[in-house]
């Protein structure tokens, strides 16, 4: 038997499996990784037990196993928590919507910086490559880049607002195997040209038909406001079953950049919110990744068209880059920063106002970057956070 688009990835206490070729990833344990090896090690039309035929009917309906011979050993990936690398792969963007928050550096990623991404997630044990932007699919390197990607075994998702996809560029993105598209459609067509421009949506559309028609996992990404908030429940259905998409995620917006500036019509009033965010929300889960509850400059880092690396995409908005590609390799920035950067030696004790919160247990104080951009501090609350477990936001 023989696995394919398949790696692991140890982070901290907990063993990952990935599916390079899907969004599918699962946690597993000794008993799982030992029941693997024993059926790897099985020949064509050889017996297996009754929990190796279960597995093997998992990975199989995934496209993760072949009943070929092969004398695979399991490698895990484990020099770096480093899961993800994500890509301003191109700074400039064919939109221009009302409440976009990326301060982008205009500018489109060159192969020799890209060149130097991909040594860094080699180096680090990477698993995950985001194209992101601005709009990815503006950059003409994208196509080979995605296939680059593939080649060094990495889990490519792009990032997208969908208007650029072609018949090519979906076919292209299919054969690479890109793992996943994400596209950003908010609402039906009046709210979501409102917000993204004249013909926004009917481009967005016709993309992300093209890319599922290539079976290209795709999830919707939607903003919601008190505007669209009513017709959510019919827009989720459109998304779902006529467009035929993976999932829909919904966001809120975030008032930096460009929706700094946007007044009260991108708002979203605290009880919409509180319905749409639960406090069980996937932001406000999970296990703290170096202390508090931030990956940046841990389990990922964002790399900018020109090469800047920071611990995050909000940390470009800061103007706070960790390192620099054409002076250091991306190994070294991140274990630098693992060290002794803002995300790894950040004091918890600083956070006075959170930690006298009822709900500290349960956010931990958010996004410190957040934090620094809307209150000024990067030991204030996190306006955002403060949203999700239901608590009044300072105006």
């Amino acid at each position: 038997m023989r696995l394919q688009d398949t790696v692991f990835k140890r982070l901290g206490p907990d063993l990952w499996m990935y599916h390079t070729a899907s969004p599918y990833k699962v946690r597993v344990n000794g008993e799982t990784m030992a029941r693997l090896e024993s059926l790897l090690a099985k020949r064509p039309g050889e017996a297996l037990a009754p929990e190796e035929e279960f597995l093997y009917g998992k990975l199989q309906s995934k496209g993760m196993i072949l009943p070929e011979p092969c004398s695979q050993r399991l490698r895990v990936k484990q020099k770096s928590l480093l899961d993800s690398i994500e890509l301003e792969f191109s700074g400039s963007c064919n939109l221009a919507c009302r409440h976009c928050f990326a301060a982008m550096s205009g500018g489109m990623m060159p192969p020799d910086t890209f060149a130097k991404v991909l040594d860094g997630a080699s180096e680090l044990d990477a698993v995950t490559l985001i194209f992101s932007g601005g709009e990815p699919l503006l950059n003409p390197f994208f196509p080979q880049a995605c296939l680059r990607a593939r080649a060094a075994g990495l889990k490519v998702i792009v990032m997208t607002n969908a208007a650029a996809v072609t018949d090519g560029l979906a076919g292209g993105m299919q054969s690479a195997g890109v793992a996943e598209a994400v596209v950003s459609l908010d609402s039906f067509q009046e709210h979501h040209d409102r917000l993204r421009g004249r013909g926004a949506f009917d481009a967005a559309v016709r993309g992300i038909r093209l890319l599922v028609g290539r079976r290209i996992p795709l999830y919707i990404t939607a903003m919601v406001t008190d505007r669209s908030i009513g017709s959510l429940p019919a827009f989720k259905e459109f998304c779902l079953a006529d467009l035929k998409v993976s999932g829909v995620r919904l966001s809120a917006v975030v008032p930096m950049g460009r929706a700094a500036q946007a007044g009260d019509e991108l708002g979203l009033s605290a009880a919409d919110f509180a319905k749409v965010f639960p406090a069980d929300c996937p932001e406000a889960a999970g296990e703290p990744a170096q202390g508090f509850k931030c990956s940046a400059g841990s389990r990922q880092v964002f790399v900018s068209a020109d090469g800047a690396v920071y611990a995050c995409h909000y940390f470009q908005n800061l103007g706070e880059p960790i390192g620099d590609l054409a002076r250091e390799p991306l190994a070294g920035i991140y274990r630098r920063n693992a060290q002794d950067g803002l995300t790894s030696r950040f004091d918890r004790s600083s956070l006075h106002e959170c930690r006298a919160c009822s709900k500290y247990a349960a956010c931990l104080g958010g996004c410190r970057a957040r934090a620094k951009i809307l209150e000024g501090s990067i030991c204030a609350p996190d306006p955002v956070s403060c949203r999700i477990h239901g608590l009044a936001v300072r105006s």
